[in-house]
């Protein structure tokens, strides 16, 4: 099971990305006071970051720019499992397409 930790709690990620309406008070507190998330996919030190988006009253996490090679395999998070998904770009949640903001909420 891989886990993320929010400020200084760990919880499930499977969780956190099903409904992170219920970690909304978690997810909004570390993205003012540390500005991210950490991945536990891993063992290496430190923790891959995820960017803690937020759009009206819903948070996302998003990896961190760049640092997708950083989490394991089995990751959703990791560059070869978005590959294996479909195209990155349909994938990302915030995207900058023809010079406008393009936002996809699944």
């Amino acid at each position: 099971m891989i886990t993320v930790r929010i400020g200084g709690n760990e919880f499930p990620l499977d969780d956190v990305l099903d409904d992170p309406g219920r970690y909304a008070r978690h997810l909004e507190r570390a993205k003012k006071i540390q500005g991210f998330a950490e991945c536990g996919c891993g063992t290496q030190r430190p923790r891959p970051k995820l960017v803690i988006r937020r759009h009206r009253d819903i948070f996302l996490l998003a990896r961190w720019p760049e640092q997708a090679h950083q989490h394991a395999a089995a990751c959703p998070f990791n560059r070869q499992t978005l590959a294996k998904s479909g195209p990155t770009d349909n994938l990302d949640a915030f995207r900058l397409k023809d010079g406008h903001h393009d936002i996809r909420l699944g």
